[in-house]
């Protein structure tokens, strides 16, 4: 087997540029989907944030193609983006979404918010529903991933800095869902100390039962080279250090 030859995903000229949050691989379908947000400098920064977007590239054909099926050809262009967009803003709104696939293959978004809450919004086959709030914090992080136990049953991990003003420390909150998302609880996981954060939680990929998430530690904005692992229980069963 040999790399196939690089293409563009997506390409929206100059003063533009995608963040595209984890890709997810749909093995029954033959698909791989991802969801991205734009950012722009055009008219000095004005709009640095907007249009929340998904699509997946079809394996048999590789095309790209909207969630409702419009084929956007071999590549995601600004002639063809407003087919995959799922939240429309002219300004800062949605950030960093994470997208996973139900038993179905429709797919799930959890994505920041500008008003620092977590929010999760869903393809019911025709539509989009929601969004929903996955949990309101203060300051949260950027950081979050999520996961379906099932189509009814939900999990998130994400980061708050500064879950209380009494208590600037970093936390890592556990929100679940037994309702397909529409409602959500939390409960603080652990905490770290103001020097040492957490960023970006992530589920392996086959995760077993003994290790189910992990979790580097960062010093401000730089990794200090601390990774953490949790079992099904929520359990630290190990650090890793450099």
């Amino acid at each position: 087997a040999t790399w196939s030859s690089e293409v563009s995903a997506i390409s929206m000229g100059n003063n533009v540029a995608p963040y595209h949050g984890r890709f997810v691989i749909d093995s029954t379908n033959g698909r791989i989907w991802f969801s991205w947000f734009m950012t722009s400098t055009v008219g000095g920064g004005s709009t640095p944030y907007y249009n929340m977007s998904v699509a997946y590239l079809r394996l048999s054909d590789e095309h790209f193609y909207s969630v409702d099926g419009f084929d956007l050809g071999t590549g995601i262009n600004l002639t063809v983006a407003s087919h995959c967009v799922v939240i429309d803003t002219d300004s800062s709104a949605q950030l960093f979404s994470t997208v996973r696939i139900n038993s179905l293959g429709y797919p799930y978004l959890v994505y920041k918010n500008v008003d620092n809450s977590f929010k999760f919004i869903k393809w019911n086959g025709s539509a989009w529903v929601g969004p929903y709030t996955v949990y309101a914090g203060s300051l949260t992080q950027y950081s979050h991933d999520f996961r379906l136990i099932d189509d009814s049953n939900l999990e998130a991990y994400v980061v708050d800095s500064n879950d209380t003003i009494s208590n600037s420390s970093p936390l890592l909150k556990k929100c679940t869902s037994s309702d397909s998302g529409v409602t959500w609880s939390y409960s603080t996981v652990f905490t770290g100390d103001y020097a040492h954060g957490f960023a970006d939680p992530e589920f392996p990929l086959n995760f077993t039962t003994g290790f189910k998430l992990y979790i580097p530690s960062r010093t401000d904005i730089t990794i200090d080279g601390t990774l953490k692992a949790i079992d099904t229980t929520d359990q630290l069963i190990g650090i890793l250090t450099d």
